[in-house]
């Protein structure tokens, strides 16, 4: 997601540092770019090993029941990660 696309964007809270607005399936590329950070490298391996596994991750940030959102710097709009809840219920 980009500068312009802020527009759209469904903020739910910020303040003068971040920003954490509802995730998006746009913002495909920017979590795989932090995907594997906390993993260790055997499962890193397996995870760019395997894309549609990566995908499967991501895609089920937006089943029913989950709750995931975007954390933004807010000054350069950039992409520091998400967080969220699984399942809610």
């Amino acid at each position: 997601m980009n500068k312009q696309e802020n527009d759209q964007a469904v903020f739910v809270a910020e303040d003068d540092v971040i920003q954490l607005s509802v995730i998006d399936k746009k913002e495909y590329p920017e979590y795989r770019s932090i995907l594997c950070d906390n993993l260790p490298s055997a499962c890193q391996r397996y995870v760019i090993n395997h894309p549609d596994f990566e995908r499967s991750l991501f895609d089920d940030l937006f089943t029913e029941g989950s709750l995931y959102y975007t954390i933004r710097e807010k000054k350069r709009y950039q992409f520091c990660g998400y967080c969220g809840v699984k399942n809610i219920r």
